[in-house]
């Protein structure tokens, strides 16, 4: 039978001070434009100032310098084009909490963007598809071998 003696194995203990950096956000506004509905838009150009013929104006003055002057008027406010969108397509606010990149990853975002980039012609032909499903596997290798290699 063994006896317990003293043994030579202690605790060890220490402190460390690690903090997170605070996390970082980012908003940003946008348009969804894609959910406009294109024959509602023109509608609402037709219906706007803008569509308002005004050489009746220019005509009853007699002069082409003032109904060169008005349309320039028309089209330089941007208050009517504005409206419009502001009706059809409300801004919508987005945050989005940005997330730090991994140090390995800065050789990786070319491919990316390549990748991305014959992604989204992939809908256009079946050779945009197949260069997309190579230049995928390619990205996909480059980025476990940098992950790897870190």
């Amino acid at each position: 039978m063994l006896e317990a003696g003293v043994s030579d194995h202690r605790l060890l203990r220490w402190t460390c001070h690690l903090e997170r950096p605070p996390p970082v956000y980012h908003t940003s506004t946008y348009r969804p434009w894609r959910r406009v509905n294109a024959d509602e838009f023109k509608a609402a150009l037709r219906e706007s100032a803008l569509s308002v013929d005004s050489a009746t104006d220019a005509d009853q003055a007699g002069d082409d310098d003032i109904y060169v002057d008005v349309l320039a008027d028309q089209y330089s406010s941007v208050t009517v084009i504005t409206s419009i969108a502001d009706r059809l397509a409300p801004l919508k606010r987005v945050t989005c909490r940005r997330r730090a990149s991994d140090p390995w990853f800065d050789e990786c975002r070319v491919a990316r963007k390549k990748c991305r980039w014959f992604e989204r012609r992939s809908t256009r032909s079946s050779a945009y598809m197949e260069q997309w499903r190579s230049e995928l596997r390619c990205y996909r290798r480059f980025t476990r071998r940098k992950r790897a290699q870190f």
